[in-house]
């Protein structure tokens, strides 16, 4: 008999676009049709940041939030509904990640086996895009220590063949990552400074300080980057999404580095300005590389 509540509570952040064209939706939905004995295991939140409400199908459980506040409330509203549900694991889901049925399946798998051992505080997939893996990778302070390296020693990104408890300390994608409810409850959830940027980052980072680890499942799922394309220094905000990342990230290494990290990260900022100089068509890119790395400052307006 099925349980009465789903173990695995998803939540689909949605964003300008309709439910019905969201490719995490229509995958989720068809990998539950693949496979009905999910059904009993998964439930799903469609959380809509649009300006206006979207067409919800009445399968899925809907909110919308036109304040548009970013990932942070989402993730802390489906977290509380997880917690109502009885739900022992939240799987987020960005709106254009395609899960397979072979991943639902292994995540369930996995949250049956790992239920037992606390160590487990997030159970994650690899993510793949056209430049290779990108997802898990190290802990933003070691990776930012490790790519200023001359000649690097170590790879910055899981490999394809990485499986099970990771004892080194690695962060991940949010989308398609299924973390422990008792492990947010311990850091406190999802720390609203980072509204959207670095967020993962953030959360990974914490997970670890509170002495819990990754188990890196055998999945790989496609995922595209948009800021590795040309097309993302092109489109319309652009530019504020890329300011809003910098001082994120100036403002994690502020909160969880050394001051030597500090530098570290002027030095790739100063970097980063000059491969944008000679990449992006729009200079104001570089530019506000440039300033972030002599000013080094946390605050930035919200696109």
């Amino acid at each position: 008999m099925p349980p009465a509540s789903p173990q695995i509570y998803a939540v689909i952040v949605l964003y300008n676009q309709e439910p019905s064209k969201s490719q995490a939706v229509l995958a989720f939905t068809q990998a539950l049709q693949q496979g009905p004995a999910l059904n009993h295991r998964f439930r799903l939140l469609l959380y809509d940041n649009s300006a206006a409400a979207g067409d919800a199908e009445s399968l899925f459980e809907y909110r919308h939030d036109p304040r548009n506040e970013g990932l942070a409330t989402a993730y802390n509203y489906a977290l509380e509904r997880a917690i109502a549900e009885d739900s022992q694991w939240l799987l987020l889901l960005d709106q254009d990640t395609a899960v397979t049925l072979a991943y639902l399946q292994e995540v369930l798998a996995l949250t049956l086996t790992l239920d037992a051992d606390q160590r487990v505080g997030a159970i994650v997939p690899k993510l793949e895009s056209a430049k290779g893996i990108k997802s898990p990778t190290l802990d933003f302070l070691e990776w930012l220590r490790r790519q200023m390296q001359f000649p690097r020693k170590r790879a910055l990104f899981a490999t394809r063949e990485m499986y099970g408890l990771q004892e080194e300390q690695f962060s991940a994608f949010n989308s398609a990552s299924v973390l422990r409810v008792a492990a947010l409850q311990k850091i406190g959830g999802f720390p609203p400074e980072f509204w959207l940027d670095f967020l993962d980052i953030a959360v990974f980072h914490r997970l670890h300080g509170a002495g819990l680890t990754m188990f890196v499942m055998h999945s790989t799922l496609v995922h595209e980057l948009s800021m590795d394309t040309k097309e993302f220094y092109e489109k319309q905000g652009g530019l504020a999404r890329h300011r809003n990342l910098l001082a994120a990230m100036v403002r994690f290494v502020r909160m969880h580095g050394t001051p030597r990290d500090l530098w570290l990260t002027r030095a790739w900022l100063l970097r980063n300005a000059l491969n944008l100089f000679t990449s992006a068509r729009d200079k104001r890119f570089s530019l506000a590389s440039l300033q972030q790395a002599f000013k080094l400052n946390p605050e930035a307006p919200r696109p």
